[in-house]
């Protein structure tokens, strides 16, 4: 799920949710959950209209699945 949102002409924002079980796989990593955001400025903000510069956050988590097979005693 993801959302943009422009704020001026040059100026927007962002979001995107990754839920477990989505099937979307990162490689080598356990996370199955992920939240990004941030924003995006387009280059005619300085007079170069095809350049463009973001910045963005991620926060990761653990599917449901993944927090149950860690917290599981070994045999």
């Amino acid at each position: 799920m993801g959302a943009e949102q422009p704020v001026t002409g040059a100026l927007g924002l962002f979001a995107r949710q990754l839920e477990p079980g989505t099937g979307r796989e990162r490689g080598m990593t356990d996370c199955g959950q992920a939240l990004t955001a941030g924003r995006h400025l387009a280059g005619t903000s300085w007079g170069r209209p095809s350049d463009a510069v973001g910045l963005a956050g991620l926060v990761e988590g653990l599917s449901p699945v993944a927090r149950r097979y860690f917290a599981a005693e070994p045999p």
